[in-house]
């Protein structure tokens, strides 16, 4: 069943992790992930999948990226003549504040697409988690709940040590008890989607206008137990990125052969991304790749194990890649020999030169170095 809802995602999260130069320039929305998309992409197209046609995007401050990679919306099917792709501005508070999500100036500021729309349902999701969600299943739990809000969780721990996220208990009526302060208290770990109806949204924007840097989620919580608010709890595939530990984790475990078995990436409701055609990779000579992600146009000489390879990378004859992330247009020169490491986009690594991390703290290399 389609339901009446529009999307509302904030690109200007930031986890309060440790993610180095790989955010310097970006948001947590236009990261790379698993050769191929962007962070964006799990939240967007769930929800296009589920027959959403209208979607804002709150815009970070650094918004060049995001604005690059979703374009008009085509690659999603949202350049439509009515609803669409819309991209809205966001607050420079927003970005000191890595805590906020959806803060009330910009929801009362871009408030016109819940006006000008007749909808009954508002989804809000930010862009930490890589999951393939059924909307359709988050609305229909939500509706039949009767509730005003519906959070979505997973039962589970954390593995980063940072934690950024909302803790809550859930009675036996699947509507939450409390609120909680410590992490250490639950194990529902929420995954950043939640449903609003829209009537309720007005209210509380209307009602706390003045409060523009206070966070949706948090004007929820102040109202709490004045609303009733449901938790749908979540069954399949979720990671969160909290952290650089996380975002070099989740990516190799891509490569595990379980992953085909989870809803991840399904036929029904695929993950999209921005098209960017490109030829085939090229293996040439003594190359080896071996439990490996590559992406199209890259250019494979060397070895590589255990990495995930980006658009257009070029490994040189000799060159080893372990246990890495190596993104777009990335040269590696001969004899290189890499492990561990994460090289942002258009790194150059020259002849005979060695970088070596770890799985818990993998070496990071900034965008457009050369080495």
């Amino acid at each position: 069943m389609k339901y009446n809802a529009i999307g509302l995602i904030s690109a200007m999260y930031e986890p309060n992790g440790t993610f180095g130069s790989l955010l310097a320039r970006r948001s947590l929305a236009t990261l790379p992930f698993g050769a191929r998309y962007r962070m964006i992409d799990f939240p967007l197209s769930s929800m296009v999948d589920a027959g959403i046609t209208t979607v804002g995007v709150i815009a970070p401050y650094y918004y060049r990226s995001l604005i690059d990679h979703l374009e008009s919306g085509r690659s999603w099917n949202l350049d439509k003549r009515e609803g669409g792709l819309y991209i809205m501005p966001g607050t420079v508070f927003g970005t000191k504040n890595p805590q906020a999500r959806f803060l009330v100036g910009d929801l009362v500021r871009n408030s016109r697409i819940f006006r000008n729309y007749n909808t009954d349902y508002v989804v809000f999701a930010d862009t930490s988690c890589v999951m393939n969600a059924d909307m359709n299943k988050i609305l229909e739990n939500h509706v039949k709940s009767g509730c005003q809000a519906t959070l979505l969780y997973k039962k589970g721990k954390i593995r980063s040590e940072v934690v950024n996220t909302i803790n809550f208990n859930v009675g036996s009526d699947g509507r939450i008890k409390e609120f909680l302060d410590s992490y250490d208290k639950t194990n529902n770990v929420f995954l950043g989607i939640f449903v609003v109806n829209r009537t309720c949204l007005m209210e509380i924007l209307n009602a706390y206008s003045v409060f523009k840097n206070t966070d949706f989620i948090d004007l929820l919580i102040e109202n709490f137990p004045k609303l009733t608010i449901n938790a749908c709890e979540y069954n399949e595939y979720a990671e969160r990125i909290d952290s650089v530990y996380d975002y070099y984790n989740v990516n190799m475990g891509l490569m595990d052969e379980s992953i085909s078995q989870t809803n991840l990436f399904c036929d029904e409701r695929p993950i999209m991304t921005k098209v960017q055609d490109e030829v085939p990779c090229l293996y040439i000579g003594n190359a080896k790749v071996r439990n490996s992600i590559v992406a199209s146009g890259c250019v494979i000489r060397g070895e590589v194990e255990n990495s995930i390879i980006f658009r257009s990378v070029h490994i040189a004859e000799g060159s080893v890649v372990r246990n890495s992330i190596i993104m777009q247009h990335g040269e590696i020169g001969r004899n290189a020999v890499l492990s561990d490491v994460i090289l942002d986009k258009y790194v150059t690594i020259g002849e005979g030169k060695s970088l070596k991390g770890s799985s818990s703290s993998p070496t990071i290399v900034e965008k457009g170095t050369n080495i």
